[in-house]
């Protein structure tokens, strides 16, 4: 990262490759390949495959779905969902906190409920969904598959985002991400 803010030409060439992997003019959409949704895969296929205010729904209905996932998995089952990595020794860096920090409060319990609350909700909404979509989705979720290609949007990936739009119904019926 230090390398990238040095040198802007290294971020501009980033944002570029990402633009031309998803068919889109890089002069004209770096601003909106910088958002977090499109530094991952699922991200990418989202928008390659939809507009831009369908792409913003579907990532919040993505990302509330990988949250709860990591949330339970960490805080009731006691496993992360990431990989563990070797330890590797770096400068110690500038430690601080924003004005808009929120701390979280809760009793060990109250975020161990609210982890159990939040994967059941999720569990539920997919329920609605057939299981070769419940599969689309879990497939992207779990790395087992890559939505997208430098050649773009893959068939498997068009049915992960079609499966997400039938989960979005779903929420927006239920009464929306808590």
């Amino acid at each position: 990262m230090v390398q990238i803010e040095a040198d802007p030409e290294a971020r501009h060439t980033v944002l570029d490759a990402r633009a031309r992997m998803m068919g889109l003019d890089p002069a004209t959409s770096r601003e909106e390949m910088a958002r977090q949704a499109y530094g991952e895969a699922a991200g990418r296929a989202i928008r390659a495959f939809c507009d831009p205010d369908s792409a913003a729904r579907l990532w919040r209905v993505y990302t509330g779905l990988t949250q709860a996932n990591d949330r339970y998995h960490r805080m009731v089952l006691g496993v992360s969902m990431h990989p563990k990595v070797a330890k590797i020794e770096t400068e110690p860096e500038r430690f601080g906190t924003r004005a808009d920090d929120q701390v979280d409060l809760r009793s060990e319990d109250e975020r161990h409920r609210d982890a159990v609350n939040a994967w059941t909700r999720w569990h539920g909404y997919l329920m609605h969904l057939s299981a070769l979509e419940q599969t689309a989705i879990w497939d992207v979720v779990k790395g087992r598959i890559e939505p997208m290609t430098p050649e773009g949007i893959t068939p498997r990936g068009i049915r992960f985002v079609e499966a997400l739009q039938q989960v979005s119904e779903v929420v927006d019926q239920r009464g929306g991400i808590a």
